[in-house]
Order: structure tokens, then sequence, then C-alpha cells
């Protein structure tokens, strides 16, 4: 048994896994001489049918080609948002909804271009039906939620009496600081009464929910959406699993403005690449050529004193978003392969 991990599947072959072979030839540098009858390996492994949108990327891609394209790099970008966007921040704790509302806050004062109508949701279900009915352009979604939180909720709601005070739908953020404070003190505190709570609200895991969104919207044929996973769990396998079922990025939990306008402004090329965003003259866009056309910044092409335009191998990405196993890395897919000589 031999590991190809150094190679020893051929130069060139860059497969990952093992190679089991058996006999081992005399020539074979693992061969042992006069050895014993052999070894019985066993292998176990838990096989999970892959989503209809990646099935479809593979069929129309099935040897995952490289294809070469302008690197990002010959480009900068700068985050200029003008007009309106509409956000919806998914969370079952009060305090992180308003975390990320507080961050809408301080960009719509950063960019007096910009006005923000910031929504809530308590699960991934309740965002599913938000996203029906809205058009938003920005979404933080929770990973761990919590259907006892929804049930309790309900239970409060049902034994109180709601305000007889208009209860807005959602909290307008603008460029005066003053009106944006009360505005958020307002909406939070009577945000649970005009929260959609319906019994199962809470089951689905933030992963499941975006992979239920990303497929609502390709199969309504839905603008498309920035979909950022909110998570205290940084670990590369969980980036992976995001970044599999359709998620736009990652952000930490507790995150902080420079977390989220980083995010942005280092991705805006792969958003464009993807359709995410599209280019109007210099400016990057969402809705483009349409009366609610959102600015979110520019694209500038570097002096090439700065650096020099150069391609580099990236693989095809056939979807709108940052998902699939094609869209993982720039380098070759990666497989695991096993060959028996008996």
């Amino acid at each position: 048994m031999s590991e190809n991990s150094l190679g020893l599947f051929g130069p060139g072959n860059k497969s990952t896994g093992l190679r089991i072979q058996s006999p081992l030839t005399a020539k074979h540098e693992h061969h042992v001489p006069n050895g014993g009858p052999g070894t019985f390996i066993y292998f176990q492994n838990a096989i999970q049918r892959a989503p209809a949108d990646a099935i479809a990327r593979h069929r129309a891609n099935p040897s995952g080609e490289l294809s070469q394209e302008i690197d990002f790099g010959a480009y900068t970008y700068e985050l200029r948002f003008k007009g309106t966007m509409k956000v919806l921040a998914i969370d079952d704790q009060r305090t992180m909804r308003q975390m990320v509302a507080m961050i809408y806050q301080k960009i719509a004062l950063e960019y007096p271009g910009v006005t923000i109508d910031c929504y809530t949701a308590l699960s991934g279900e309740q965002a599913l039906r938000m996203c029906k009915k809205h058009r938003f352009h920005i979404v933080t979604m929770d990973q761990q939620m919590s259907s006892e939180y929804c049930r309790s909720l309900m239970d409060e709601m049902t034994n109180s009496e709601r305000p007889t005070d208009e209860i807005p739908e959602f909290v307008r953020f603008g460029p005066d600081k003053i009106m944006n404070a009360r505005n958020r003190q307002a909406y939070f505190k009577q945000d649970k009464w005009i929260q959609d709570i319906q019994p199962g609200d809470g089951t689905l895991l933030g992963h499941e929910a975006i992979r239920k969104i990303r497929q609502q919207f390709q199969d309504e044929n839905l603008p498309p959406v920035l979909v950022f996973n909110l998570t205290g769990n940084l670990l590369e396998a969980d980036r992976l699993m995001f970044l599999e079922v359709g998620s736009s990025g990652m952000l930490p939990k507790p995150t902080k403005l420079e977390d989220f306008l980083n995010l942005m402004r280092k991705n805006m090329g792969l958003y464009i690449n993807q359709g995410l965003f599209q280019l109007s003259d210099s400016k990057v866009v969402m809705d483009a050529g349409t009366e609610t056309e959102l600015q979110i910044g520019t694209r500038f092409l570097r002096e090439v004193d700065e650096v020099d335009a150069v391609t580099v191998e990236r693989q095809k990405i056939s979807g709108p978003w940052a998902g699939g196993a094609t869209q993982r890395s720039a380098g070759a897919p990666q497989q695991t392969e096993f060959s028996t000589n008996v």
C-alpha cells in the first residue's frame, strides 16, 4: 500500500488518497521479502447525494477544465454605496440582530448617498418566506438557531397584548446620526411583534437555509443576493461547507464594521465574475439599469507601473455564487482515487 500524496501515481498526477496494490512487485520500495499472507482492509464510506445545483454544474463541466481569465489583481476596487439597500439580518438573539443593524447604521453614516432598510428574522424558515416577499441585496445568516426560542416567543406574544402604537416592518438608516439611533432603539424595543413566527421555525441550520434560499432564487429566477454566514466557527471545514451551499463569505461573531467592509472590498471582483454584481461603466452595481439600481463601488484599472495585468488559471464559475466543488479554489479539483491489482 502506498500513498499518492508523494506523487507515486506518476508525474503530473494531482489526485490525492491511497493507492492499493497487491501483490507488490519485488522492485517496489515497500515490498517485504517473504512476507505473510497479506492484510484485509475494510472501508466504510459515508456518501451523501450532491445537491441539484452541484450536479448541474458537474454535468455542464464534467472535466473541470481550467479557463484563462484576467486576474482580479489587474483592478482595484473602492466601496461607494449609493441608492437604497435592503438587507436582512437573521439571528435568534436580539443582541446579535442589533449588532448587525448597527453595522448598517454606521455604513449609512459613512456613505451619505445610501439609505439602508434593515429587516430582521429569527430563523432560516422565516428568512425563506421573507426572501419571497422582498428583494434583499444582502443577507446575514446565523448558523445555529433555536426552535425553542421561536416557540417561547410565540407563547409570549399569545399571552401579551400587542402595543397600540404602529410598529415599523423595518428600521431605516440614513445620514442623520441621531435619527438613526432613535429609529433603531424604537424598532428593537418592539421587533418581536413584527416577526412572522410559525410552528417548526428554528429547525433549519444556517447552511441548510442558505442552500434552500439559493435554490429558491434559482427556481424563481430572482435577482442575485449576497448571503454571508455569521458564525463563531471559522474553521476551514466550515468555510468549505458554507461555500458549497452558496455562501458569499464568512463573518466572525461578533463582527465589526471593518470585517464587513473588508470582505465586500476584497471580493468585489469575484462577485462581478459570479454575476452577483454588474458593471455599469466603472461603477459596480446591483440591479443594473433598473429604477432601483444600487451602487456598491467603483472599479479602477491598476497603473501599469503598479502591477502588470496577468492571467492566471482559475476554474470556470458556472453558477451565480461561490458554491460547488469546482469553485473552491484556483487549483485542480481534488479527488480520491483507489486502484487495485489482485
